[in-house]
């Protein structure tokens, strides 16, 4: 079976993304605050796999700026 296209954002929407993995898909829930109450998962990709929609300005260091995602 082939790869299908995951969508996805950050919890305020500034940042959406999309990429390409398996069907069957390995993810971790986080347990932090806002991950508990947004019910988030999260994934690892490979870069070559992965595409920013947007909010390229908002990041610095592979890391977004937007509100409160830069946690950690």
């Amino acid at each position: 079976m082939g790869d299908v296209t995951y969508t996805g954002s950050c919890h305020c929407g500034a940042v959406r993304f999309k990429f390409q993995a398996s069907p069957r898909l390995t993810a971790w829930s986080c347990k932090c605050s806002i991950c508990a109450v947004k019910r988030n998962t999260h994934v690892v990709v490979p870069e070559k796999a992965f595409e920013l929609l947007q909010g390229d300005s908002l990041f610095n260091n592979r890391r977004p700026r937007c509100a409160l995602a830069a946690k950690g």
